[in-house]
């Protein structure tokens, strides 16, 4: 491959930002837990423009370290970096667990078994039932 030829692949950056849940009123809500979230930061910065560092994906860093044409101008390195992020109690979601989340119910009717159909079976006002 032609190192002065740019490869015709795909290259993403990351933005993404964790609130502070240390901060009182950034916490986690509705009963999280607070546990601390390891990841691997895929930074790279331009040799021109040493200074300027901007995180891109695992697949984007492996074009970026394996492709003779970004090998010659971008720099990137691998860095561990730990989080504390909420991890949220069952029927939460979001950054700080402050969102209900849509759940769905079903009514399960057992006997007579709506399973089986309703084929020759009598109508009745009493049913059984789980939910």
């Amino acid at each position: 491959m032609d190192p002065n030829v740019q490869p015709d692949v795909s290259l993403y950056t990351i933005d993404e930002t964790y609130p502070d849940s240390s901060q009182p009123d950034l916490g986690c809500k509705n009963g999280a837990q607070t546990v601390s979230l390891g990841q691997n930061y895929y930074n790279c910065f331009q040799n021109s423009a040493p200074g300027t560092v901007f995180r891109v994906t695992k697949e984007t860093h492996q074009s970026l370290t394996t492709l003779p044409y970004y090998q010659q101008r971008i720099t990137c390195e691998v860095e561990e970096v730990f989080n504390d992020v909420c991890y949220c109690a069952s029927g939460f979601t979001g950054a700080l667990c402050d969102t209900t989340q849509f759940s769905k119910c079903y009514v399960n009717m057992t006997e007579p078994a709506l399973s089986k159909g309703c084929k020759d079976k009598p109508d009745s006002d009493f049913y059984v039932y789980s939910i």
